[in-house]
């Protein structure tokens, strides 16, 4: 199909295939936000789950699953609505950024969670000393964006 779409238009393909470099995407729920996304080129999806608990007896708490294992366990949301982790998932590394700061102090209940994850190389054989510099030039980095809409 690409090619007859170069025939067509008369064009030579890139030197470089396309990269995908940030998918951004919008979820809405009340305490549970789902969505898929992929850490490497060519690797099967994962699936990403987010969930709250925001009212109740407890202290807020935040839970991040992939592929149904807890992978981050945030208790005392209200003192830590921002901050970090770095993970790995299949041998890859994960840096997980997030900030609800809105679902907290938003006096109507309603707002915007903002998370970015920024999986990392995988590390190979080619990254040793010997190797030379042109072989360990990594791919441009790769950021899935997320903004969870919660209502009540």
């Amino acid at each position: 199909m690409k090619t007859d779409a170069y025939k067509r238009t008369k064009k030579h393909p890139p030197a470089d295939e396309p990269v995908l470099l940030c998918k951004k995407e919008n979820v809405h729920g009340k305490k549970l936000f789902c969505t898929k996304t992929m850490w490497q080129h060519n690797e099967k999806e994962h699936d990403l789950t987010i969930e709250t608990s925001l009212s109740g007896l407890g202290d807020p708490e935040m839970w991040i699953s992939i592929d149904g294992f807890e992978v981050v366990h945030i208790m005392n949301l209200q003192w830590r609505f921002r901050g970090n982790e770095n993970l790995t998932v299949n041998d890859v590394p994960v840096q997980i950024f997030w900030d609800v700061h809105d679902w907290l102090f938003n006096g109507t209940g309603t707002g915007q969670g903002l998370f970015v994850f920024s999986p990392g190389n995988k590390p190979s054989k080619a990254d040793d000393n010997n190797s030379s510099p042109d072989q360990r030039q990594s791919p441009a980095e790769f950021f899935h964006v997320i903004y969870a809409w919660k209502f009540e």
